[in-house]
This record gives C-alpha cells, structure tokens and sequence, in this order.
C-alpha cells in the first residue's frame, strides 16, 4: 500500500529535501562568488588569495602580570588560582629551553612575563589538591625544582 501523501513522514521528507536543496545551492552561490572575487584580482593565485580580506577575531587572554597597555605590579593583581612555577629567568631563551624540555616531556606549560623575569609555569587549578598532585609528577618526571604557587584573592 502506498504511504498516505498527508502522513508525517512524507511530510518531513519534503521539508528535509527543501532544506537539504537550499542548503546545497547556497553553498554553490557562495563558491561562485569567492571564484569570482578570486578571479577579477590581479596576479598569481598565491598573491589573490593572500589578499583576500578575511575578518580578523581578536580574542583576548585574561593576562596575569601585564595589561595591553602597560606592567601591573603584581601586588595589584588579585590572583585566584594555584600554578606550578618549574623555573624563572632573566633571558626569555633560557626560559622557552626550559619550555621545550616540559614539552618534550609531554607537559604543557606556558610563559609569564614580571619584571624583566619569566617565569615558566605549568596548569591554573582550583583545588590544590589537585595541584600538589600535578606537582609530584611533575618532579617525578625530572624537573625537582618546581615549587606550588599559592596564588590567594
């Protein structure tokens, strides 16, 4: 027996089609356009399409020790985290090395810039129970030198 033309299903089967089609024609349209904006430019394909204005996002990180206009001192900053300073350095070299040897170790890290130092540190916990833990990896795997930062409002 035929399905019944009113019953839901073919009625969801029309819309899915009609939106399934619609969708597939927008994109066509809009590969059309990006062709021929391509196309009306100027010299190589590299060259066109490097000049392609696309939006730029800026996404912004909560920074811990600088502003984007100048350094805060860091008895001004209320910090609300634990973090895992591994060293501190006068020369940003020295500090992305040690970077490198936590990466190479499979431990993510990040560098904090205060006062002409750097300070390379691992994670931003809640718990410090969770901290000490990472710590005592973290020595564990060769780096005795890390130290828990209790950072408090």
């Amino acid at each position: 027996m035929p399905p019944n033309p009113k019953s839901p299903e073919k009625v969801y089967f029309i819309v899915g089609k009609i939106v399934a089609t619609t969708g597939r024609w927008f994109l066509i349209l809009l590969t059309y356009v990006i062709i021929f904006q391509i196309g009306s430019m100027e010299g190589s394909l590299l060259e066109r399409l490097s000049r392609i204005q696309l939006p730029r996002i800026k996404i912004q990180h909560p920074s811990i020790l600088t502003t984007s206009s100048q350094k805060v001192a860091l008895d001004q900053i209320e910090l609300s985290y634990h973090t895992i300073r591994v060293g501190v350095f006068r020369d940003r070299g020295l500090a992305d090395s040690l970077r490198s040897k936590l990466h190479a170790a499979r431990i993510k890290s990040h560098v904090l810039s205060y006062r002409n130092h750097y300070y390379v540190c691992i994670g931003k916990y809640d718990s410090i129970k969770k901290a000490q833990t990472t710590l005592k990896k973290v020595k564990e795997r060769g780096f005795p030198s890390a130290s828990l930062i209790l950072a408090k409002i």
